[in-house]
């Protein structure tokens, strides 16, 4: 599972979870709390990998998911493309 962590608003953030083959999964709109991230996440089977664009505040994203086992790539917002 791929998830794409995409920055709202203060308080949300889109949550765009991929299957391994590509299409999207269930597309989501979780509080920025790190158990209710946590509890997205479970949700589904792992492995997990989720791509964050580099904002001010991804190092919490950062330490919550390394804390479940999913894999962070970092992204600059003008270098992530989706297919």
């Amino acid at each position: 599972m791929v998830f794409r962590h995409r920055p709202t608003q203060a308080r949300f953030r889109h949550h765009n979870p991929y299957g391994p083959d590509g299409p999207l999964v269930k597309q989501a709109r979780v509080p920025n709390s790190a158990l209710q991230l946590e509890r997205y996440v479970t949700q589904f089977p792992g492995p997990h990998r989720a791509v964050v664009e580099s904002t001010g505040a991804w190092y919490w994203l950062a330490d919550t998911l390394a804390a479940l086992g999913v894999d962070l790539v970092l992204a600059h917002l003008l270098g992530v493309r989706l297919r």
